[in-house]
């Protein structure tokens, strides 16, 4: 995967084990920058392969190249077999197809604000087309929930990961989003904020004509949003 900036928040005690997990990673990966700052997960990767991935429907285009590019991210994100992941912003939910290929023990909390998007008919048109085209057939064990654009109805406390994929830049109300992750999340629990790193001031993503955020952009609205950066 190139260009996108990955930023997850989880507890002190954790963040040794991950970061092993994660230099073992990128020692077999192309170059991955990567900070920590106490709480905070930030990885740097070049926009060209993470765009690319979605300009067309990914499980029409099941093939070594796409298999290696999620195999990576699954890596980079530390998907386990027994993880319950919850995606905010998940659309079609085509990715998340991809994780459940690569990690077919796990479960995923799919959220959108879309039901036109995100709805079990759409899901299995996809998975449909997903195993006529995958190495084998897999499990896709998920729960769907409809949010609004500053809400998520889950109860508090509830959830050990949670994703926002190349979401939070597309988000009307991110500091509102962020503190309604941080009610849901576990005390230990972790955020992994995915988002395409700009290669030029003030670029637009062309799929919502929104602007990118820029790395300080996103420290900000995290420390807006109660998370504490140290």
């Amino acid at each position: 995967p190139k260009n996108w900036i990955s930023s997850s928040m989880r507890s002190k005690h954790s963040l040794a084990d991950h970061a092993a997990e994660r230099t073992k990673h990128q020692q077999q990966s192309p170059p991955v920058n990567v900070f920590h700052l106490n709480r905070i997960w930030i990885l740097f990767v070049p926009l060209l392969g993470f765009t690319a991935c979605r300009v067309y429907p990914i499980c029409n285009h099941i093939n070594r190249q796409n298999l290696s590019f999620f195999g990576k991210e699954v890596s980079l994100l530390g998907l386990t077999e027994d993880d319950t992941l919850v995606d905010v912003g998940s659309g079609y939910g085509d990715v998340n197809m991809y994780y459940a290929m690569l990690r077919p023990g796990i479960h995923q909390v799919l959220i959108d604000t879309s039901k036109q998007l995100l709805n079990d008919e759409n899901i299995a048109k996809l998975k449909d087309k997903a195993e006529k085209k995958a190495p084998r057939r897999f499990p896709f064990s998920y729960d769907i929930v409809h949010n609004t654009s500053d809400t998520i109805p889950l109860p508090a406390y509830s959830y050990q990961k949670v994703l926002l994929r190349k979401t939070l830049h597309e988000m009307e109300h991110p500091e509102k989003m962020l503190r309604e992750i941080n009610r849901i999340l576990r005390k230990d629990g972790e955020l992994i904020i995915v988002e395409a790193n700009p290669t030029r001031p003030f670029e637009v993503d062309e799929g919502c004509n929104k602007k990118y955020l820029t790395l300080r952009q996103i420290e900000q609205v995290v420390q807006k949003a109660g998370f504490s950066l140290h």
